[in-house]
């Protein structure tokens, strides 16, 4: 046998070059297992990466139907909760709307984004309805419960008649 011992852990030992923990048939499997895991933890993160980066994008208008939706099933239950709704739903117009025409109404408070809002969009729909939303929530505080919860239910349905207005038309050839 060519000189070579046929004990491979005597091969190992007379070997300087190969290190002792690979004599031990143990280590070695432990070690392929751990390396196993290793490749399984980075195939993982792999997948979740590329799953992440090659999403589908969502349109403009779907995320806000979704943020609505989400503002219309809140349970309102005081006159606060009103308030923060009403918060929500104008954060949602000026997001929507300057995301949507590319107008910078995040940073304007509610009266100037109304004159803005005059001034640069010619549609007398979009802006009325979104003047009429904005000075609702201007007049929170004097209102009793009833009549905002009724209001904030109506200017839902305009804001969501207002997405729907905004949403491109596929042209017909």
């Amino acid at each position: 046998m060519n000189g070579l011992p046929s004990d491979p852990r005597v091969f190992a030992v007379c070997n300087p070059y190969v290190p002792d923990f690979f004599s031990d048939p143990y280590v070695v499997i432990e070690a392929g297992l751990i390396l196993l895991i290793l490749i399984g933890i980075f195939s993982l993160v792999a997948l979740y990466f590329c799953k992440w980066y090659f999403r589908k994008p969502v349109a403009l208008w779907d995320r806000a139907f979704e943020k609505l939706a989400t503002i219309a099933q809140r349970d309102v239950k005081s006159k606060k909760d009103i308030k923060s709704s009403y918060y929500d739903l104008t954060d949602l117009i000026k997001w929507y709307v300057g995301s949507r025409f590319l107008i910078p109404l995040i940073s304007l408070t509610d009266d100037e984004a109304i004159s803005y809002l005059k001034c640069h969009i010619k549609d007398g729909f979009l802006v009325e309805n979104i003047a009429e939303i904005f000075r609702t929530a201007l007049g929170i505080k004097y209102a009793r419960y009833e009549t905002l919860y009724e209001s904030l239910q109506h200017d839902i349905n305009v804001m969501q008649k207002i997405i729907q207005h905004t949403v491109p038309q596929k042209k017909r050839y």
